[in-house]
């Protein structure tokens, strides 16, 4: 792990509770009456299929999940915002996801296949807009970028891999998905679908092949 781990990680928990106590400061200085939900409203499992267009590797199943705090964008009494924006949400959270590959390795005649996993932390930004379909039933689009911490790979040879520009490092990356979302009572069920790309290359002993793009399918639960 790099020095920039924990610098990172600072960084990371002061935007968290900045973004904590300033929700929290607009709900109870704004909204009185309304109802706390806590700052994570937000909870999710998702199916990651990876989307890497190579002929040395067959994409494969992983999975994912994750917490966020959720705040409508225009909710502040009397902004300026309050009036165009509340089919906005402002979406922040952090994710585990991990994603699989079958990598296939030729050597004189023989043709040899491993599995490579990668584990990676994500604290996406992002923003949902909201189209109302039915009275209980909504679709949105979303969209934005992460920061994505790849954490650790797992390689069935065993092999050692790094990352550009050197070890494991950070990286930004965009995101974009579309969803529905029913109403059940006091709680939100919502189903999407998103392609996240994380400009991660990984290198085998100098040699480059393969990004880590994948494609999600997301069930979350709302509140």
């Amino acid at each position: 792990m790099n020095s920039g781990v924990p610098k990172i990680l600072l960084f990371a928990f002061l935007l968290v509770g900045y973004a904590r106590g300033f929700s929290q400061g607009m709900t109870e200085a704004d909204n009185p009456a309304k109802e706390k939900s806590g700052f994570i409203n937000e909870y999710m499992f998702a199916l990651n299929r990876t989307d890497v267009q190579d002929v040395k590797t067959k994409n494969l199943t992983g999975f994912g999940f994750g917490l966020y705090h959720r705040q409508q964008v225009g909710s502040r009494a009397g902004s300026a915002l309050s009036g165009c924006c509340k089919r906005l949400d402002l979406i922040l959270g952090v994710e585990y996801n991990r994603t699989n590959q079958l990598q296939y390795d030729s050597a004189g005649s023989s043709v040899n296949e491993y599995t490579v996993g990668l584990a990676n932390i994500d604290f996406p930004l992002g923003l949902r807009f909201n189209l109302g379909l039915h009275d209980r039933l909504g679709m949105f689009l979303e969209g934005g970028f992460f920061v994505n911490w790849m954490i650790a790979i797992k390689d069935s040879r065993g092999s050692f891999y790094s990352g550009k520009p050197d070890g494991y490092a950070f990286f930004p990356g965009p995101y974009t998905g579309l969803g529905l979302v029913y109403v059940a009572g006091s709680s939100k069920i919502i189903v999407k679908t998103d392609y996240k790309w994380s400009p991660y290359t990984l290198y085998h002993f100098g040699e480059e092949y393969a990004d880590n793009k994948y494609v999600r399918i997301v069930i979350a639960l709302a509140r």
